[in-house]
């Protein structure tokens, strides 16, 4: 077994080249994701109640607790912002939107004005930690995000609205368990934001990383120590629904081999 991993171990070594064009692909999955298809977007529900207004003042906005929701044609000066979040052109699209009913946005771009959400899927060991402080720290926002603390932030919308656009860890922490996966999140999110009553579109982001050079920094990590004992898979409303293929009473799991 020992030949095996080293062979495996041989074979990663000889892709280190291809790290920075998996990094750069990291990149362009995150701009690029926020102009996927409808097919990527999860609309939760499918219908939108929306009502479009060209006051800018977040006082004179409607109340997101009435029949529907305010997408405001709010045109930021930071060319940041823009280049993220849609060009101007996009946010005068915008401004054609006033109706009820059966709505589908034409561009599906993330809308930071509205009630869209961001949500981070955080597969170990992608370098998901530091893209995940970027996401806090580095995007150029009308709004800048607030550290509560070292690990949490708040990142609030910039058309006075007291919630956040992003689920990630650095926002919210782990809600719903420690790297959570997309069948634990698509459940667990909505219900996070349940309380608001708002209706809402979700876009999952993620890095993802050539799989065995994964897998073998995945396995020196458990080899130092570390477990899944804090690990919730959620699905139809229950928590490990499957049996567990690890010992979950180990206090660590120092030394594991590839057996």
């Amino acid at each position: 077994m020992n030949a095996v991993f080293k062979s495996l171990y041989h074979h990663a070594v000889q892709k280190k080249v291809l790290l920075w064009i998996t990094l750069l692909s990291a990149v362009i999955l995150f701009f690029y994701s926020f102009g996927v298809t409808e097919t990527f977007v999860q609309e939760h529900p499918k219908v939108l109640y929306v009502t479009s207004t060209s006051k800018l003042n977040g006082a004179e906005l409607n109340s997101p607790r009435t029949n529907g929701y305010t997408i405001s044609s709010v045109k930021s000066k930071d060319d940041g912002f823009r280049n993220i979040f849609g060009d101007e052109s996009n946010f005068d699209k915008l401004d054609t939107i006033s109706t009820k009913g059966n709505l589908s946005i034409s561009n599906n771009l993330f809308d930071i004005n509205s009630t869209d959400v961001i949500v981070d899927l955080h597969i170990q060991k992608t370098s998901g930690s530091a893209f995940g402080r970027h996401l806090v720290h580095d995007l150029k926002l009308v709004s800048k995000c607030k550290g509560l603390s070292k690990k949490i932030h708040r990142c609030l919308r910039p058309v006075g609205q007291d919630e956040g656009w992003l689920f990630s860890r650095f926002t919210t922490g782990w809600m719903c368990g420690v790297h959570a996966g997309w069948t634990s999140l698509t459940e667990c999110v909505p219900e996070f934001y349940q309380d608001f009553d708002l209706k809402r579109r979700y876009f999952y982001i993620t890095v993802l990383r050539e799989p065995i050079a994964r897998y073998l920094s995945e396995l020196g990590h458990v080899q130092r120590g570390a477990t899944w004992d804090q690990f919730n898979f959620i699905c139809n409303h229950t928590k490990q629904p499957l049996d567990l293929c690890w010992n979950k009473d180990a206090e660590n799991w120092s030394n594991v081999t590839l057996q």
